[in-house]
């Protein structure tokens, strides 16, 4: 065999073995792409706290690309659907574009656990690849802009669809 040949062989092999090894990176929550760029199709967010002492419920909002929005409301076992509403433009631009700022795929699990009145957080997104979901407790979430801005857009559009006042944090 020629030099160029066994050098593309080998160049070959190594690029299957590190997408044996790596290339399922992105589903346990390593990739540099972002939301937009990977196709997501729907992305879902549950504020956890359905069986919480306070008695506020645990909100479940789904996004289905490009801007089917459903609401639902969950207390201890009872679950209120809200429907579903199509966002408007700057609702879809808006929330996409807060999405994409969380980077949901890399957000990493929490290193703690949860104190006793702490409610995790869900984030899942689904694109070719499968099914994202990653938590937080509310606590780190705090801490993180880019998380509180989406959460308090959530918070937005709930509240506008709804005519309740979710509470999130």
């Amino acid at each position: 065999m020629k030099l160029e040949t066994l050098a593309a062989s080998a160049a070959f092999t190594i690029s299957i073995f590190t997408i044996l090894i790596f290339g399922c990176a992105s589903i346990s929550g390593s990739t540099s792409d972002t939301i937009s760029k990977r196709g997501v199709t729907i992305f879902e967010f549950k504020s956890g706290g359905a069986y919480h002492i306070s008695g506020f419920g645990e909100w479940i909002v789904t996004l289905k690309a490009p801007a089917e929005f459903s609401i639902n409301k969950k207390v201890r076992d009872d679950v209120t659907y809200y429907g579903v509403v199509t966002l408007t433009e700057d609702e879809k631009t808006k929330l996409w574009g807060l999405i994409d700022a969380v980077d949901i795929i890399n957000l990493k699990p929490p290193h703690r656990d949860a104190s006793p009145d702490e409610v995790i957080l869900t984030f899942s997104v689904e694109d070719a690849e499968g099914i994202h979901i990653r938590e937080i407790l509310i606590g780190d979430a705090r801490e993180r802009e880019a998380v509180m801005n989406l959460i308090d857009y959530i918070a937005v559009l709930i509240k506008k669809y709804t005519k309740e006042i979710p509470v999130l944090r």
